[in-house]
């Protein structure tokens, strides 16, 4: 009789431990398909347009760079070249800063577009 509570203790214990170690791996799991659907949601566009100054000339050497999340993030970006052309590849949630001597830097929300033309703004000099 004795022996009989022993082998029943043992065996509840052992199921215990299979349907709390079954919740780890569970949880885990859980875990990393959240991660895995956030990453889904943020796509990466390949993103192309062309800088213009405010009467239509197609500017070279704009600066274009994501607004970094972190210090520690390195800076990617690209320059226009070819007649005011870029294209880079970039987070869809992201933000882009134009910027040029002598112009106004832009601020620019992706919004998930994949071509956007940008407008310089020459800074004015006060008198």
């Amino acid at each position: 009789m004795k022996m009989k509570r022993i082998l029943t203790s043992l065996l509840i214990l052992t199921i215990c431990a299979t349907v709390s170690s079954s919740n780890a791996i569970v949880a885990a799991n859980c875990k990393q398909d959240q991660k895995k659907e956030k990453q889904e949601k943020i796509k990466r566009l390949i993103i192309s347009g062309i800088v213009t100054d405010e009467q239509g000339n197609r500017l070279d050497g704009v600066v274009i760079l994501p607004v970094r999340e972190s210090d520690s993030e390195p800076p990617v970006g690209t320059v226009t070249h070819n007649r005011g052309q870029y294209n880079m590849v970039i987070n869809s949630n992201r933000r882009l800063v134009f910027s040029l001597a002598g112009y106004e830097s832009q601020k620019i929300d992706i919004k998930g577009r994949d071509e956007i033309d940008v407008t310089m703004k020459k800074i004015q000099k006060e008198k």
